[in-house]
């Protein structure tokens, strides 16, 4: 492996890197599965929706890791990713919090942050939890709550 390794332009420092922050991002990808099949639209396919995120996660994981490291490259992927597009509708807008979540856990894993992905990753799955419990995300039959804050 070493010489692939050197033969490729990487150092072995760089492969422990990306393999740390492939293995924190599917850590991170199943518990966002989880997320999604808990407090997910059940009008969604959301096993689907769990897996896809997974896969994102480290797909944007190896394209920061790439684009970090040169101009030319990061030109050429930005063109390359300009062209994607969504080929069915999203149903509901939770999904889209899903995606732009997975997204931006691999941006920030694939940038090195990775106790600032984790922290934000917590974060905002209990603010997710929170608001899906009181009925401003999901319905699960409670009344909702109004929250007033006066400055």
């Amino acid at each position: 492996m070493q010489e692939w390794v050197l033969h490729s332009g990487f150092e072995m420092g760089q492969v422990t890197q990306i393999v740390v922050r492939m293995l924190v991002g599917f850590i991170l990808g199943l518990g966002l599965k989880q997320l999604c099949k808990r407090i997910g639209s059940p009008f969604s396919d959301l096993d689907r929706l769990g897996n896809t995120a997974v896969f994102l996660i480290l797909v944007t994981i190896l394209v920061v890791f790439y684009i970090k490291s040169s101009l030319t490259l990061s030109l050429g992927m930005v063109g390359a990713l300009s062209i994607v597009r969504f080929r069915s509708p999203v149903k509901e807008s939770e999904d889209l919090v899903f995606i732009f979540l997975a997204i931006a856990l691999g941006i920030g894993l694939g940038a090195g942050a990775i106790a600032l992905s984790a922290a934000g990753f917590v974060i905002i799955s209990g603010l997710m939890l929170l608001l899906h419990r009181v009925s401003v995300f999901g319905s699960d039959g409670s009344k909702p709550v109004s929250v007033v804050i006066r400055c």
